[in-house]
């Protein structure tokens, strides 16, 4: 991934609360969308001139079109607050992503947490930014329904983590089929798929306690049939496929007998 230097010249209007909220609402609306991967984008002040330093995951998505109208309208009043228009160039790659390439048309997609996109490609596992796709949630022109979901997912997964409070309840959001979790995350999938024609599926944690004769006898949660993929072992990411359901999972890595 290419890291970018977003410049913002200041010297016509100083930096004032409201250009720094329009500054971070143009910064979230690029990070709803993956237009940049990191969460946290380290801002330099030099001379009046503010550089804010963010990864990106190719090298025009901070300048190709993007199906949320927020993005660009940001932008906008961001270089009417300001009096200047934003220079944006590329400094450097990022050493911790610079294996990454995308997948340009995946065969299929998987809605999963853990990456920079919570999309990723079916045959690789590579994230899939999400402004490659059509938007998921018409009602507010966005991918927040994807983004929501994200976010719910990334505080049950710390809750569940923490094996303090709620453990038990975080667990089974993450890993049952039928949890208020899940069918979000599923519906979301659904209508992925509608847009994209791209087969969408949904992962389930799988954090089980039992034998690997039980782990790998499980049937899908769906349709109780038989969806072990023949030849996975611990190390592969996806064990468990089931087209029918459009739901993928993992093996255990908590079997007793491991």
């Amino acid at each position: 991934m290419k890291v970018f230097r977003i410049e913002i010249d200041l010297s016509r209007s100083g930096y004032t609360d409201t250009i720094e909220h329009t500054l971070w609402s143009y910064l979230v609306c690029l990070h709803g969308t993956t237009q940049i991967a990191n969460e946290d984008p380290i801002f330099i002040l030099r001379e009046k001139i503010l550089a804010v330093h963010v990864t990106c995951p190719e090298p025009d998505a901070l300048l190709k079109p993007c199906p949320v109208k927020y993005v660009e309208q940001m932008r906008q009043k961001l270089e009417e607050q300001t009096g200047a228009p934003l220079k944006i160039e590329a400094i450097g790659q990022d050493p911790q992503e610079e294996g990454y390439s995308l997948t340009k048309a995946p065969n299929s997609l998987i809605l999963c947490y853990g990456q920079f996109s919570p999309l990723i490609c079916g045959e690789t596992y590579k994230p899939v930014p999400l402004y490659h796709l059509p938007l998921s949630d018409e009602r507010r022109e966005s991918y927040d329904d994807i983004r929501n979901w994200e976010y719910n997912f990334k505080r049950l997964y710390g809750l569940w983590i923490s094996s303090t409070v709620g453990e038990k309840f975080a667990l089974r959001q993450l890993q049952h089929a039928e949890s208020t979790l899940s069918r979000l995350g599923r519906r979301i999938c659904t209508r992925i798929e509608e847009r994209t024609g791209t087969p969408t599926f949904y992962f389930l944690l799988n954090n089980r306690e039992w034998s690997t004769k039980q782990d790998l006898a499980r049937m899908c949660p769906g349709c109780g049939k038989g969806w072990f993929i023949a030849g996975s072992t611990i190390e592969d990411r996806i064990a468990f496929k089931c087209d029918n359901c459009r739901l993928v999972s993992e093996r255990s890595p908590t079997c007793r007998d491991i």
